[in-house]
């Protein structure tokens, strides 16, 4: 694939395993990871295995260079893991290659807090959400300390749907302030199922 013309298309874009050891980190790379979201990545290696390819440059300078996926490959390194799922991509540019990866480390959208709050509360600890995250999604505001985390449980379905904050006065972004209490969690998800 040539650079002049280099938006793949489904065709052009084929997974290879490569050597783990063949693989170079970019020396710009500006991503960052904390141990937690470093044990996070490698629950879900152990659990999923990497799913998501390494994308790697293949211009001859750049030879092995990898773009996007820096985090991933050096969780598999650490792991032991020796080879790799990559997709190579033909970038003689080094400023095109670096904005390639602040693309691919940028452009990773958004939770939709209403899809996010039917998933367990359980799971969303498990993938690594903290209290915080969550009250950032829902727009809860940060200075506002609770009390206790109520489990918000369907009244319809017994289904778990999530957690609130409870006994305390809470405010969104918005600055609308509302009571949440133990009592109203039933309600609450009786309206969300629509009933």
């Amino acid at each position: 694939m040539s650079e002049e013309n280099s938006t793949n298309t489904a065709q052009d874009i084929k997974t290879v395993s490569v050597d783990i050891d063949a693989l170079r980190p970019a020396e710009y790379n500006p991503r960052q990871a904390s141990e937690e979201q470093c044990n996070q990545l490698e629950e879900s290696i152990k659990r999923f295995g990497l799913v998501d390819p390494i994308i790697v440059n293949c211009a001859p300078e750049r030879n092995n260079i990898i773009i996007g996926g820096h985090f991933r490959w050096r969780t598999a390194k650490k792991m032991g893991i020796s080879t790799v799922p990559v997709v190579y991509v033909n970038i003689a540019d080094i400023e095109r290659e670096k904005e390639l990866n602040l693309r691919l480390n940028k452009n990773g959208g958004a939770f939709d807090a209403d899809m996010l709050a039917s998933f367990d509360s359980g799971m969303l600890s498990d993938v690594g959400f903290s209290t915080g995250d969550i009250d950032k999604l829902f727009g809860l505001d940060a200075d506002v300390e609770p009390i206790v985390h109520t489990p918000m449980v369907c009244a319809m379905c017994g289904k778990q749907m999530g957690f609130i904050k409870s006994g305390k006065v809470q405010k969104k972004k918005d600055g609308t302030e509302y009571l949440c209490s133990a009592a109203c969690v039933a309600e609450n998800m009786a309206v969300q199922h629509g009933k």
